[in-house]
């Protein structure tokens, strides 16, 4: 097995053997957030874009886990299916089967191709309990 941490330890990317055909180099390149494409309605970035590129195509999965903040946790409201590790690939952004572990403060997911990648957040819906919030119209 062979593991990628990037310069800032946040993202660990960990290959199989034989996860491609030929000896490469897996290059990592943190992005801020005005060099990712924007995001799907509802999501928020959270800081931690990426992108992964190799001469050679992956022949396996690769595994992805990014470090969760605090701030990541509140934003999410505590709830683990709003964080979410996207791929952007031919044009749009994929969320990724993403499990996340609070105890560990990390989101993993596994990918099978390389290109830009976001730690994003579910924006959460709104208690809908009568009496929650209170409306008045204005004349």
């Amino acid at each position: 097995m062979a593991r990628l941490v990037s310069p800032d330890g946040e993202v660990t990317i960990d290959l199989d053997e034989r996860s491609v055909d030929a000896p490469a180099q897996l290059a990592y390149a943190a992005l801020a957030p005005s060099e990712i494409p924007a995001l799907p309605a509802k999501f928020k970035a959270t800081g931690k874009a990426f992108e992964l590129t190799s001469e050679s195509p992956l022949l396996k999965p690769i595994t992805i886990t990014v470090a969760l903040s605090t701030a990541n946790a509140a934003l999410a409201a505590g709830n683990a299916d709003n964080i979410i590790i996207q791929h952007h690939t031919v044009g749009a952004w994929t969320p990724l089967a993403t499990a996340v572990d609070f105890q560990a403060s990390t989101a993993t997911a596994k990918v099978d191709s390389l290109s830009l990648f976001a730690l994003t957040v579910l924006e959460p819906e709104l208690d809908p309990t009568p009496g929650r919030y209170a409306e008045q119209e204005l004349s």
